[in-house]
């Protein structure tokens, strides 16, 4: 199973897409570059976390100083899309488990296609889906037949 979802992740991220972030229609990133995207989300954030009580001012001072960096995590390769909401629940199989497909896709994002791991690490980290899909990963991305692109997952070394 973790061998296709990161083909069909690999299928997403090959469709065409112009600027970042939020997809405004089927072709378009709401923002222009990648580090505006990075600037309103930081900002969107920050104002978030600023109207809950979650969090100690101290803290979130620490992490404003985060947000005069944020140059620092510039991406400039092209947008690809991104499936923000990589979950079991959003994984079809028929009734012999195998892969049928996928749904849900509200949450997908034109960004860094590296994205896809860190949103399924930060979400699944150590659990039996996470464990599953990078064991599939390292295993698939040996195998020669692996049709996703070479570089989908390259900079994560989890």
């Amino acid at each position: 199973i973790s061998r296709d979802l990161m083909r069909e992740m690999g299928v997403l991220g090959q469709i065409p897409i112009e600027g970042f972030g939020y997809l405004i229609d089927a072709e378009h990133g709401r923002f222009g570059s990648w580090i505006s995207f990075m600037h309103y989300v930081f900002a969107e954030g920050i104002k978030s976390a600023k109207s809950s009580p979650l969090l100690p001012n101290e803290l979130l001072e620490a992490i404003e100083v985060i947000g005069t960096h944020l140059e620092r995590f510039s991406y400039s390769g092209p947008p690809s899309l991104c499936w923000g909401d990589i979950s079991p629940e959003n994984i079809i199989l028929d009734k012999k488990d195998k892969f049928v497909g996928l749904i849900d896709f509200e949450g997908v994002l034109a960004v860094d296609k590296q994205l896809n791991h860190g949103y399924l690490r930060a979400r699944y980290a150590d659990s039996k889906f996470w464990l599953a899909f990078n064991s599939g990963y390292a295993s698939a991305t040996a195998n020669k037949d692996f049709n996703a692109p070479d570089n989908i997952f390259s900079a994560w070394a989890c």
